[in-house]
């Protein structure tokens, strides 16, 4: 028996459950379910996919079970135009997918949009936990503004990419969030964006644990933003220095370990 297979049986490279789900107005969800114990969804932000966070589910697959769907509109999931892309459909989504895996009560690790979205699910359905990055307390995005910039995508991606991450960042981390971004027709970006613009960060229940991380050079969500609403909410507050808002891709080892430790306290 080779080293990679007993690595393999005793859950160093726990298997992979990829799959699908159709939702209650019809849309197919792609998500991927690794690995046994204590559930952790992770919910990706606006124009993200789930492969945003490889970096912690390889790490954490091992000891927890990781659920990383992409959300309609994204990645691998359906992606038309016309959909429902509200905050309320999208939330409702994630309920859906947590009920048919059978994982009440996950801990929830949500970026940015996603954060909102994980919260919104925490507090309507419970969670052990919720962890929170880049995550402001409204969604507030100039609507016109976003539409010019959809049409002209290459000076987005030029521009507004480079924002998500701190100065100096790899060109391969360039790379893979524009190529995951382009899996989402600009049209559909425009309209999940006009479907969860104005939504607010609901009021957490100070029963589930919570913690804010921010990365130190969020250049989108200041940390003072992201350390005053954990205060608010009775959290915790961590930043990673040298990250910005895309943190997960930056410094994937250390926000690993920090899901790790939050999760192993619950």
């Amino acid at each position: 028996m080779t080293t990679g297979t007993l690595l393999y049986l005793n859950g160093i490279f726990p298997p992979l459950r990829p799959g699908n789900i159709e939702t209650s107005d019809g849309v197919m969800l792609r998500y991927e379910d690794r690995g046994r114990g204590l559930p952790i969804v992770f919910v990706h932000g606006w124009a993200a996919t789930s492969r945003f966070w490889e970096g912690q589910v390889s790490r954490l697959s091992p000891y927890f079970r990781t659920i990383t769907p992409d959300l309609r509109g994204h990645g691998d999931s359906d992606r038309e135009s016309g959909l429902d892309y509200s905050t309320g459909r999208l939330v409702r989504d994630i309920l859906e997918l947590e009920e048919f895996l059978g994982i009440g009560k996950p801990l929830f690790v949500g970026h940015s949009l996603g954060g909102i979205i994980s919260a919104s699910c925490a507090a309507d359905a419970g969670a052990s936990g919720l962890l929170l990055t880049g995550v402001s307390r409204i969604i507030d995005v100039p609507a016109t503004r976003l539409k010019i910039l959809m049409k002209m995508r290459w000076l987005a991606e030029r521009l507004v990419t480079p924002r998500m991450f701190a100065p100096g960042v790899e060109p391969e981390l360039l790379d893979l969030v524009r190529g995951e971004s382009a899996k989402s027709p600009a049209g559909v970006l425009v309209e999940v964006m006009e479907g969860t613009a104005g939504s607010e960060l609901p009021s957490l229940d100070k029963k589930i644990p919570l913690l804010v991380v921010a990365g130190e050079l969020d250049s989108l969500v200041p940390v003072e933003t992201q350390r005053s609403m954990a205060l608010e909410f009775g959290g915790m507050f961590a930043t990673v220095r040298g990250a910005g808002h895309n943190l997960m891709l930056e410094r994937p080892a250390e926000f690993a370990g920090i899901i790790q430790d939050f999760a192993e306290g619950l």
